[in-house]
Parts: C-alpha cells; structure tokens; sequence
C-alpha cells in the first residue's frame, strides 16, 4: 500500500512538473517532469528490488502439499463473447490456458 502511495505521489509530481513548465513556459520544468515521469518507475522499482534482498519474505513449505500447490480454479473464471475474445489482443481464457498446462505438466492434480 505504501509503495502503491509513493508511485501515486510520484506521478502527481511529475504531472505538477510538466504543467508548472507549461504554464511558466519554461522548458526546464517540463523536460525534468517527463524525464521523471517516465524514470520514476525505474528507480522505485530498483530500490524495492534492493529492498528484497535484505528484507527476508516467508515461504511457504510446499513439501507439504506433496508435489501438489494449492491453486483454486473454477470454469467460470474465463471469460468468453462467442468467439469475439480471440480477436482481442487480452487473454481472457488464460486461466483454463494456464489450467490445462499445469496439469499437462503434473504439478495440479486432474
């Protein structure tokens, strides 16, 4: 929540930045704003991949599922239009895609 709060703050920022440049017609402003809306995301991102590595996460013990990983799935999770959904570039029978192939793969029990 709080990472999703700084990349929102961010983005404002950067918008402020960009319409300060403009109304002040001043390129400085609204270069340094889109060079910052854009690289925003890269920094964030790399400083939580920074975080990750000396922030431990706690994972779960799959042996205990016996080869098996607790996935829940039911048909009426794809989503169809009589055929219209192949011709949009989303995927929204992905997760009986996803379905068949894990247990094609043996790792979800038929």
């Amino acid at each position: 929540m709080f990472y999703t709060f700084l990349l929102f703050s961010s983005w404002c920022s950067s918008i402020a930045l960009i319409g300060l440049g403009i109304k002040r017609n001043d390129y400085r402003f609204w270069v340094s704003g889109l060079i910052w809306l854009f690289g925003d995301a890269i920094v964030w991102e790399l400083l939580m991949k920074i975080k990750s590595l000396f922030v431990k996460t706690n994972k779960p013990d799959l042996q205990k599922y016996n080869g098996y990983l607790p996935i829940c799935y039911h048909p009426d999770y794809n989503i169809t239009a009589c055929g219209l959904e192949k011709c949009h570039p989303f995927d929204s029978v992905k997760y009986g895609r996803i379905n068949r192939f894990l247990t094609d793969l043996g790792v979800l029990s038929p």
